[in-house]
């Protein structure tokens, strides 16, 4: 019987990525006020669900919906992981803004890099398995 977890996986460099990368598109994202009263809605509407636990948030972008999931879906943890650096660096200035009170900035943890290097080797904070 086959594995069906496995699934063979290109090989993807930053390069690759820096290479599709529209910054347009993040300030597009960024600035879209229906797109973000959709989200922060459905992770409200899920909040029983999310409440105390962590959440994954892969390819993170500029953090917005990490900063949603604490702020609407009362998320006690959110991992959001980018792997572009350039825009991994944002989230904390996002974050500021998104997330005024401290407390609630505390509870996203920024990762920098591929999603699969975290599983490889978990950073601090990480969920346990």
């Amino acid at each position: 019987m086959a594995d069906e977890t496995k699934m063979e996986a290109p090989e993807v460099t930053l390069r690759d990525l820096r290479a599709v990368y529209d910054p347009e598109m993040h300030l597009a994202m960024l600035r879209d006020g229906p797109r973000h009263h959709f989200y922060a809605k459905c992770l409200a509407k899920h909040a029983d669900q999310l409440r105390d636990g962590a959440l994954l948030d892969v390819g993170a972008g500029t953090g917005v919906m990490a900063a949603m999931a604490v702020r609407h879906g009362r998320a006690a943890q959110v991992h959001a992981v980018e792997a572009l650096p350039e825009v991994c660096r944002l989230i904390p200035r996002i974050l500021e803004t998104a997330l005024p009170d401290p407390a609630e900035r505390q509870r996203v943890l920024v990762h920098c890099g591929f999603a699969e290097q975290l599983c490889k080797k978990p950073p601090p904070g990480w969920p346990a398995k």
